[in-house]
């Protein structure tokens, strides 16, 4: 499941929810579809990896865990932790215009 949180030029940010959880589900399953994350080497396009790499120093994958929830085993408490993306991907989003859309995303989640 996901949803487009923005764009950028012809790139998308979206905002991902792995439906199972199998072993690069999320890299796979947009590479299958034309639009492969930036920075993957492995499922990725070098031309557009290239381009991150040299218009914005941004030297890794662009995928971040924002959330993660689930029951606490002892008390069935539902347990959310929200981890901000880090400053390179930050300053990414920031260089790209799309920093209020992941703001507004995380604000979603808290």
């Amino acid at each position: 499941e996901y949803r487009t949180l923005g764009v950028f030029e012809n790139y998308s940010l979206l905002l991902v929810k792995p439906v199972q959880g199998r072993k690069h589900q999320i890299r796979k399953h947009f590479k299958y579809v034309c639009h492969p994350v930036i920075g993957d080497t492995t499922y990725g396009k070098g031309r557009d990896n290239n381009y991150f790499r040299n218009r914005f120093n941004f030297h890794r994958m662009a995928l971040h865990c924002l959330s993660l929830a689930f029951e606490h085993p002892f008390t069935g408490e539902k347990i959310t932790v929200v981890a901000r993306p880090p400053e390179d991907l930050d300053a990414l989003f920031s260089a790209c215009g799309l920093k209020d859309a992941v703001v507004a995303a995380i604000e979603g989640l808290e």
